[in-house]
């Protein structure tokens, strides 16, 4: 940990900032698209605050992500909080204040939360639940229901010495879909990385993307990466060119899931950075 002091019991557990910049190819046009993001954790007794930031940017289109939380960890596995978020595009602002509530034993953890927000009709709920099948891998199911719509989330995680694994299933009630991800060390500073998404919606229209790429360790906490992938909607193909850096140390302790977590594994695999 970064910060400790056993008087107060104060711990930065995780904290992570990463850029990056991809470029789009299709029919002689070229997009830029460039992210920014970060996120922390941070421990005070039994109160644990956390966040998260994103920013992207593709030629005039901004997109900005930002969400801030405080939960309170009672003695017998069971957490209480509150988390605010808010989204922006182009001038469009919406925002969600939501309170939840996590249990874990053992395990596995369960949870569930729910919302409000003048932008939106009906007050989203969300539950989810999570096992940790080992010491390094784990699986679990987020549900959401917002404007009487149901979107549902798989996930299965694995991250062992030499490589790790990610993939999920994704229904947004419209369309589905899969994701992959990937990364094999070949050494201790260097691996190998690999992504690939595909949906398709209730119209046939599909989305496919892969990415192939390698990461490399400056140190034990930075990064640099770069990749190149493809995205294909209908008969739009789009070759893409990515370059990041991330700055990342320690781990969530939290046991709480978002769908935040798979919209960024998402983006992440589609343009093949961080």
């Amino acid at each position: 940990a970064l910060i400790a002091s056993s008087a107060s019991a104060q711990e930065l557990t995780y904290g992570q900032l990463n850029a990056s910049t991809a470029e789009l190819s299709f029919d002689g046009v070229d997009v830029d698209v460039e992210s920014y993001g970060g996120g922390f954790e941070f421990l005070i007794g039994s109160f644990t605050f956390s966040g998260d930031l994103a920013r992207i940017s593709a030629e005039d289109l901004d997109t900005d992500i930002g969400s801030i939380a405080a939960e309170y960890a009672f003695k017998n596995g069971l957490s209480l909080g509150l988390e605010h978020t808010r989204v922006d595009f182009e001038g469009i602002d919406a925002s969600l204040n939501s309170i939840f509530a996590v249990y874990e034993t053992g395990s596995v953890a369960v949870g569930a939360s729910i919302g409000d927000s003048d932008d939106l009709e009906d007050e989203p709920v969300a539950v989810f639940a999570s096992f940790d099948v080992s010491p390094n891998g784990s699986i679990g199911a987020e549900l959401l229901t917002l404007d009487d719509t149901d979107t549902l989330a798989l996930y299965a995680d694995y991250d062992a010495e030499t490589y790790e694994f990610y993939a999920s299933y994704i229904d947004l009630d419209v369309a589905d879909g899969f994701i992959f991800d990937a990364s094999l060390n070949i050494s201790t500073r260097v691996a190998l990385t690999a992504g690939y998404a595909t949906f398709s919606d209730d119209a046939g229209d599909d989305l496919d993307a892969y990415s192939l790429g390698f990461e490399y360790g400056i140190t034990d906490s930075v990064s640099i990466g770069a990749s190149y992938g493809n995205v294909s909607v209908e008969s739009v193909d789009a070759d893409v060119i990515a370059f990041g850096i991330e700055f990342e140390i320690g781990e969530r302790t939290s046991a709480r899931s978002s769908f935040t977590d798979v919209a960024g594994r998402t983006a992440g695999v589609s343009t093949g950075s961080f």
